[in-house]
């Protein structure tokens, strides 16, 4: 498939994938979202960012694990999706998985921080929804730090802070529609 499918055949291959109401919702509501903070950033491919949103968990019908953007991103292949929906997909866990991450948490070799726009706003989308809840960055972050994981901590504010710049507002003030 060449084309970025609908919202509606993203749904489908969720459901066929095997996906729960909970995890569709929860992918509704980082949609959502995403869609917002794509609105105010020019030059987004808005399709792109809906589909890839939309998509961005189908590897959680396999795994719960770290691996689940890896397996998502398999999946998209199979269902011959575009490679930049894969891409959303691989590289949309926290706010990325550098090589260093990915050798301690036994993924395969690879760097899978977001690279274009669309690919930071669903990532950082999906960190600011909790199943289908909004939550602010700093809650997000706060984890990390009381984990004294200050590498993700800071990634997860370098993200943040770009997408605010390039919004012309803090992301933390857009709201679900």
């Amino acid at each position: 498939m060449e084309s970025i499918p609908s919202h509606d055949q993203c749904i489908q291959y969720l459901r066929d994938a095997g996906a729960t109401q909970e995890l569709i919702d929860h992918s509704e509501a980082v949609c959502r979202l995403s869609l917002s903070i794509a609105e105010m950033i020019m030059e987004t491919n808005i399709d792109l960012v809906e589909a890839g949103a939309l998509l961005h968990d189908i590897g959680r019908t396999r795994t719960q694990g770290f691996d689940h953007g890896i397996v998502g991103a398999e999946i998209a292949k199979e269902l011959e999706l575009p490679e930049d929906i894969q891409k959303i997909i691989l590289n949309h866990v926290g706010a990325g998985i550098t090589d260093e991450d990915a050798e301690d948490l036994g993924l395969p070799d690879g760097n899978y921080i977001p690279q274009t726009i669309e690919e930071k706003i669903v990532a950082h989308a999906d960190n600011l929804i909790d199943d289908t809840r909004r939550r602010g960055v700093e809650d997000y972050i706060r984890k990390f730090v009381e984990e004294e994981d200050y590498r993700i901590a800071r990634r997860i504010i370098n993200l943040h802070n770009k997408l605010s710049e390039m919004a012309g507002m803090d992301i933390d003030q857009v709201n679900l529609e």
